[in-house]
């Protein structure tokens, strides 16, 4: 076969040959070596596709016994670490915290036992209340291992254990259990229900590499409902971690610093990254190409007029006369690639679940849309977290200043760089947008 290019496009012909039963469940596949010379690739490239296609169950990778197509492909459930705050706010109502008790102490046994830890190390206790609309809604119960916090420790009254630790301490494995359990007189007191009222509890440990990070018990008021989503793998790749909330955000930024030092120092400067979600499906791809070569000024009247003469769905953009479309300020050719896109008849809902390069191509294929715009409609639309815009100018400036390079990347030359920041390309995409503004005090693209 032809070399594939990148580790993306070898993840997706492993995956194939799965699909296809060429290599059948429960077999073991050829090793990295055998594969990086079928495709013509490094060594490296073979096992970052290898290695995603494990992190999805698609396969099962012992040492010294190889890499077996997984008899029974799991289908995760991907659960992040919420930032309580941006949970608070993403309900429409206003957060604020307390912190109740912040002691050195030794932790109970079986505390100390989930950590790993011996009986005599002394960790940070840590109890705070959240509040949504100045009313309890939880209460969070925490052992911090004080070996993860900086010299001078973070004031956490000032910001919360929990955003803290998701923005700058990210881990590598933990546990977490779920249970409804009856409120205890102190927990109802604090929350202000009624002892034996039924409550959801989570409890949680996380780790980096060797070290314990901290232990959370979180204690819901009455009527908490956790949402999580699916991840599953499909025939041309995978759709992959979405980015939902500003805690999404927060994790793959905490990644990304402490997977690159040079990523870190941007971060530094650029402060919390900006969430960045918008809606999908016609309008989002009508205003990309109403943007297109235009200043954000000027995209944003037209838009405005477009959107006064009811003109920002596909059937009003479909029936419109040319009278109707140029009086709002629009080109000859951005009104063909209007009708373009509302004749394409494009299933919007099925864009959602599909992997991240059909996506790219299905865009693409029409007039009007191009990678860029196709690639920030997965990115913000879509909420992609791992697809990158290499043909972005202020993207490539940005890591010009940032790597410290004499020139920009080339838009290739970036998406290669890019593969570096997987699987928080998106991300990085944020990252370096925030940056370029830091640095160049520009208003940044719409």
């Amino acid at each position: 076969m032809t070399a594939p290019v990148g580790w993306e496009a070898i993840r997706a012909e492993v995956l194939r040959r799965i699909r296809v039963r060429e290599w059948p469940p429960g077999g073991v596949i050829p090793g990295e070596t055998a594969l990086a010379q079928e495709f013509g690739c490094a060594r490296a490239t073979v096992n970052r596709a290898l290695r995603d296609l494990a992190q999805a169950g698609m396969l099962e990778r012992r040492r010294k016994a190889g890499t077996r197509v997984a008899a029974r492909p799991v289908r995760r459930a991907m659960l992040e670490i919420p930032v309580i705050r941006a949970e608070v706010e993403a309900r429409g109502q206003a957060h604020a915290f307390r912190v109740l008790k912040h002691m050195a102490s030794l932790p109970p046994p079986p505390v100390a036992a989930r950590l790993g830890l011996g009986p005599a190390v002394t960790l940070r206790h840590i109890l705070t209340l959240h509040l949504a609309d100045g009313r309890p809604w939880l209460l969070e119960e925490r052992w911090l291992n004080p070996a993860v916090l900086p010299d001078p420790a973070p004031d956490f009254t000032a910001l919360s254990v929990n955003e803290w630790l998701v923005m700058n301490v990210p881990y590598t494995t933990g546990d977490i259990a779920f249970s409804a359990e009856a409120a205890g007189a102190v927990e109802a007191r604090t929350l202000g229900i009624d002892a034996g009222s039924p409550v959801f509890v989570t409890d949680r440990t996380t780790w980096t590499e060797a070290t314990p990070i901290t232990a959370v018990r979180l204690v819901h008021v009455p009527g908490y409902r956790l949402h999580t989503t699916l991840q599953g793998a499909t025939s041309g790749g995978m759709v992959g971690r979405i980015i939902e909330t500003e805690s999404c955000v927060a994790e793959g930024a905490a990644w990304l610093a402490a997977h690159d030092a040079r990523l870190a120092a941007a971060l530094a400067a650029t402060g919390p990254l900006p969430l960045r979600r918008r809606p999908d499906g016609f309008a989002a791809l009508w205003d990309a190409i109403v943007s297109q070569q235009v200043s954000v000024a000027s995209a944003s009247a037209i838009w405005a007029r477009l959107s006064a003469a009811g003109l920002t769905e596909a059937a009003p953009v479909a029936a419109a006369s040319d009278d109707d479309l140029r009086a709002c300020g629009l080109s000859r050719q951005k009104m063909r690639y209007g009708r373009a896109l509302a004749l394409a008849d494009l299933d919007y809902a099925a864009l959602r679940l599909a992997p991240n390069d059909e996506v790219i191509a299905t865009l693409v294929a029409v007039p009007g849309i191009g990678r860029w715009s196709a690639e920030i409609y997965a990115m913000f639309s879509l909420g992609r977290a791992d697809v990158f815009a290499p043909g972005d100018l202020a993207l490539q400036e940005a890591v010009r200043l940032v790597h410290g390079l004499e020139a920009r990347p080339t838009e290739r030359a970036l998406r290669e760089m890019s593969q570096d920041w997987s699987p928080w390309r998106g991300v990085a995409a944020r990252l370096f947008w925030a940056y370029y503004r830091v640095a160049r005090d520009r208003e940044g693209s719409r």
